[in-house]
C-alpha cells in the first residue's frame, strides 16, 4: 500500500472522529519510530538531504551535530536546525 492508496482512503472514507483520532495517533507514532531510527544511525560528517518546509526547496548538507529531536546540518549556504524524521542520507 503506497501514500496514495492511504490518502485516498481516506478522502473516500465516512469516518468517525474515533477513526481519525486512532489514524493520527499511528502517524504520530510512525513519525516517532522515523525519528528515532535516524539518530540512531546518523553521526557527525554524514551527508543528508531535506526539503525545506518554508521554501519548498531541496537542500544537501553534512551533519554536524545530533540532538535528541533535530540534527544540525551544515548546506555550505547556512546552518540548519532540522527534525530528524526529515533526513534522508544521501
Amino acid at each position: 500500500m503506497t501514500a496514495d492508496d492511504i490518502i485516498d482512503a481516506l478522502y473516500r472514507g465516512s469516518w468517525t472522529n474515533d477513526d481519525l483520532v486512532k489514524i493520527s495517533t499511528a502517524i504520530i507514532d510512525a513519525r516517532t519510530r522515523v525519528r528515532n531510527r535516524n539518530i540512531f544511525n546518523l553521526r557527525a560528517g554524514d551527508k543528508v538531504q531535506f526539503r525545506s518546509q518554508k521554501t519548498l526547496s531541496n537542500y544537501q548538507g553534512v551533519v554536524q551535530e545530533v540532538k535528541r529531536k533535530y540534527v544540525i546540518v551544515n548546506t555550505g549556504v547556512g546552518i540548519y536546525r532540522v527534525p530528524a524524521e526529515m533526513l534522508k542520507v544521501v
